[in-house]
């Protein structure tokens, strides 16, 4: 057990320092706005949409920048320390707009808890960043 995942384990977070370095940032949120752009009003139209929110879908598919965020050997034994075996089956974004007050408390789709875990590895990453 390394000392990242004993912080996992204690404190229920990590914050794991450059883990998305400004190369793979400014790749994601280039790439990310011409998503938005491109597919402009069908833009996550797979799912639910809401007001004040954006989404894309099935990002693995929309480019390399993304298998590089999933792929990433920094995250990736946090995640299987949190979620155990996993295998990924979509990647999706949910933007909600500046100013805007939507809220979604954070939560697993699946109803399997320790997932839960994953959102907070993402979240404290790219703050960090």
């Amino acid at each position: 057990m390394t000392c990242s995942t004993k912080q996992l384990d204690e404190f229920g977070l990590v914050i794991l320092p450059n883990a998305i370095n400004q190369e793979l940032l400014g790749d994601l949120n280039e790439r990310i706005d011409k998503l938005f752009e491109e597919e402009a009003d069908s833009a996550g139209s797979e799912f639910k949409r809401k007001p004040g929110c954006r989404r894309l879908a099935n990002l693995v598919n929309k480019g390399d920048v993304f298998t590089r965020v999933i792929t990433n050997e920094t995250v990736l034994p946090h995640v299987a320390h949190v979620v155990g075996d996993f295998k990924l089956s979509s990647l999706n974004l949910r933007s909600v707009n500046p100013g805007s007050d939507v809220r979604q408390p954070l939560h697993s789709d699946t109803g399997y808890a320790r997932v839960l875990g994953l959102q907070r590895l993402v979240d404290v990453a790219r703050h960090h960043a």
